[in-house]
């Protein structure tokens, strides 16, 4: 599907933290396709594990991507309002508009779908300190490349790195349960997800978007804080 700039559609969008199970696998399968493969690392492309590789997602045209982040990239304007910029450029894209449409998408998903594309975006900031990259630790285990979050610049301990995100939702014990099937209708679905337990809730989540390339078994503290 060709992503034309006549006709497109003006979605509205606010943040959200209101996310569900099946509708965040779908969304972080398109986006971090969009996001981070399309945009990539020149000769060794990034390459994104998704919940269900089987799903067929729409055709974005790569420079369509590519005009919205160099955008993003030279913007001088706050992180806050040049990151809202670039959603609002990616769902004014036809192929997004497909994908909303077609998964008929209510206000709050498509809140859900905007607010996890902003952290993405949020990423190719310059006031940002970090990127997804390339890294071999786990090959030996898995027998595939795997991605982490690495530093741009020097970081002193204990620095915020507001831009390192990710995106909850609930999982019911259903979900839970589903998440952790290993029979043979599973077997061709990659389950390369996180899923962390809240002490809080007493419930545990399914994480996705940039912050789950982080490499928990680093040495030192490492603190999350929820926020929209």
């Amino acid at each position: 599907m060709s992503s034309s700039c006549s006709h497109r559609t003006r979605w509205t969008w606010r943040p959200t933290k209101m996310m569900n199970m099946r509708d965040l696998s779908k969304d972080d399968d398109f986006l971090s396709r969009l996001l981070v493969e399309k945009v990539g690392t020149g000769a060794v492309p990034l390459v994104v594990h998704k919940m269900d590789p089987s799903r067929r997602l729409p055709k974005v045209d790569e420079e369509d991507i590519m005009t919205i982040v160099q955008s993003l990239v030279a913007s001088k304007a706050p992180a806050l309002l040049s990151v809202r910029q670039a959603v609002d450029d990616l769902l004014s894209l036809d192929p997004i508009t497909y994908y909303l449409r077609h998964e008929q998408y209510k206000q709050p998903q498509v809140n859900a779908f905007a607010t996890h594309a902003s952290r993405y975006l949020e990423l190719y900031h310059p006031s940002g300190c970090i990127e997804i990259s390339h890294t071999s630790r786990y090959s030996h285990k898995t027998g595939k490349s795997e991605l982490c979050i690495l530093a741009t610049r020097p970081l002193i301990p204990g620095q915020v790195i507001t831009e390192l995100k990710g995106s909850m939702a609930h999982l019911t014990d259903e979900e839970d349960k589903e998440l952790k099937r290993t029979d043979l209708r599973n077997i061709d679905i990659r389950r390369d997800f996180s899923v962390i337990h809240s002490r809080s809730m007493k419930k545990n989540h399914l994480f996705l978007g940039p912050a789950r390339f982080v490499n928990v078994s680093s040495p030192g503290p490492l603190r999350a804080t929820t926020v929209c």
